[in-house]
């Protein structure tokens, strides 16, 4: 699974709202878990474990799959709009640098 991608320009195109809610819903319960697993005390395996559960539900990328692709190039653009207050941007840089990962 390549995860490492690195989206400077916003997306083109249209989507409908119910899926601009349900991509950012999706990735943000991806950081919102990798916040959480940062915390726990759980042993590196066990949180890999259960991250690669939460992507593979909530953000998968799979190989020669171009909707994977856009959903997840959309999804990063909709939470850096959510995200894009000084007090807000430190959290989501920190969740999608571990998501890179």
């Amino acid at each position: 699974m390549e995860r490492i991608t690195f989206y400077t320009e916003p997306p083109a195109g249209e989507i409908t709202m119910a899926q601009f809610e349900g991509f950012g819903f999706d990735r943000l319960t991806v950081l919102s878990e990798i916040s959480a697993l940062a915390d726990s005390g759980l042993h590196s395996q066990e949180k890999s474990e259960r991250m690669k559960h939460v992507i593979q539900k909530y953000l998968p990328l799979r190989k020669n799959n171009d909707e994977d692709l856009q959903r997840d190039r959309i999804s990063h653009h909709i939470l850096r709009l959510a995200f894009s207050a000084p007090d807000k941007r430190d959290w989501f840089l920190r969740q999608e640098i571990a998501l890179m990962r």
